[in-house]
């Protein structure tokens, strides 16, 4: 069954997870938070083995695995061993975890680098291919917008309950704010490099995916920065929008963008 791009944005997504798991500090946050998210974690990569090719599911069943393991010691209330698995699990799922899956999937990279020039001498003669690096800029980015939202949302969700975390929210949310910012840059420095379309750098006669830069634009370049500002206004001043509506948003929106992202380059 090929479930690509699905599968490698749900392993990106899942893998940004976990990183920013890591970084909250468990003096502030009680462990049954993070043995549930751990759980969480391990659920998708799970999900994650049973769509991915053959040849790499079982990359994703040990960060299962791990994941699993983290939340056994998370629950009951080892916390330094139960992150220490958790950090691991992020470190290799966002390494391994991901490029597995690009490794294994024909057309998850363009080909030929970006630009006009191709001359002796150049940056794509000595082996540096640009299109793919600013590919997996974008896939990272978008990966770690849709990973940074869902944490942001369920520390809204443990505010009720862990009224200190309000600060982590508040930086959580002006982090994904930049984040976008930075995920526009990046777009615009494709289309600037790009030479005429981007059927013409994979030598397509049939320009299929620009239909699909519409959308994809419109949700980089506007719909997601203004959720995202939204988001960090609404955690930080008093505000009738409710901030885990706009992160809830901003997770669907960025995974249905990944998604027409990745199948343009097929």
């Amino acid at each position: 069954m090929d479930t690509y791009p699905f599968a490698l944005v749900l392993a990106v997504a899942t893998a940004f997870v976990t990183v920013f798991l890591g970084f909250l500090p468990a003096k502030n946050i009680r462990s049954g938070f993070f043995a549930r998210e751990a759980f969480k974690v391990a659920a998708a990569w799970v999900v994650i083995v049973a769509i991915s090719p053959l040849s790499v599911m079982h990359y994703p069943f040990i960060l299962a695995v791990f994941s699993l393991i983290a939340w056994w010691n998370l629950q009951r209330d080892a916390t330094f061993t139960g992150k220490i698995w958790l950090n691991l699990a992020s470190g290799l799922g966002i390494s391994i975890g991901v490029l597995v899956i690009l490794a294994v999937t024909p057309g998850s990279l363009p080909t030929k680098p970006f630009g006009p020039i191709d001359a002796p001498g150049s940056l794509s003669t000595q082996g540096w291919d640009w299109s793919q690096a600013l590919c997996l800029a974008s896939l990272y980015l978008g990966g770690a917008i849709i990973g940074l939202a869902y944490v942001s949302y369920v520390l809204c969700r443990e505010a009720f309950t862990c009224p200190g975390i309000g600060g982590f929210i508040q930086k959580g949310t002006g982090l994904l704010f930049n984040l976008t910012l930075v995920r526009v840059v990046v777009l615009l420095i494709e289309i600037v490099t790009v030479p005429d379309a981007p059927g013409d750098i994979r030598g397509e006669d049939v320009r299929h995916f620009d239909f699909l830069f519409l959308p994809v634009g419109a949700c980089v370049f506007l719909i997601l920065p203004t959720l995202a500002y939204l988001s960090r206004r609404a955690t930080r001043f008093s505000s009738r929008l409710q901030p885990t509506r706009l992160l809830v948003a901003i997770m669907l929106v960025d995974f249905v963008t990944e998604i027409l992202a990745r199948i343009e380059l097929l």
